[in-house]
């Protein structure tokens, strides 16, 4: 049986992940990143690293809830100041009608087997005292958390590197063709 040679285009978190599953599979994987190192520009750069539930579409949020569990089960060797920290999350309403979205955010949630608290009156401002005191409720995740996204991405890679992946940094894509990428 051939080993499967694989080019994984960016060393971002979604890249960097892919990489580090494909070749604990046995692939051969070389991961092409056109910045300095993983997760240093772009979209990984940029983003707040938040592994959160979504309350949005059913499917956007049981794709939240399954990276927030693979994470967990999952996450690689990372600094304990740049890993997962489970901070949660404070939605808040300014208003009745806003309140009344929470309170309904908060059933959807909890029909997904999410812990989600509706907050109101002196509970909102135990929780986070800094708040405005004009806000008339909130709505707690204390699960969700952040994580720093380019340490996780140079994790994830330094972790697919010991499984013999490879990255080439500076080098960017031109075009992928049939069985082939142009750099």
């Amino acid at each position: 049986m051939s080993t499967l040679r694989i080019i994984v285009v960016g060393g971002g978190i979604v890249g960097a992940a892919c990489a580090r599953s494909l070749v604990r599979r046995g692939g051969e994987v070389e991961i092409i990143e056109a910045g300095d190192g993983p997760g240093l520009h772009g979209a990984t750069a940029a983003g707040m690293g938040h592994i959160v539930a979504n309350d949005g579409e059913p499917a956007g949020l049981q794709l939240c809830m399954l990276g927030r569990k693979l994470w967990r089960e999952d996450a690689p060797p990372m600094n304990p100041d740049d890993g997962f920290i489970e901070s949660g999350t404070l939605w808040m309403a300014e208003d009745q009608d806003s309140l009344e979205g929470l309170s309904q955010a908060a059933g959807r949630l909890a029909t997904a087997g999410v812990t989600a608290h509706l907050l109101e009156g002196p509970a909102l401002f135990d929780a986070e005292p800094a708040l405005a005191r004009d806000l008339v409720g909130g709505l707690q995740l204390p699960h969700d958390g952040v994580l720093y996204a380019p340490a996780a991405a140079a994790a994830l890679v330094d972790e697919a590197r010991r499984h013999g992946a490879t990255i080439r940094c500076r080098t960017r894509v031109t075009r992928v063709e049939e069985n082939r990428v142009v750099f």
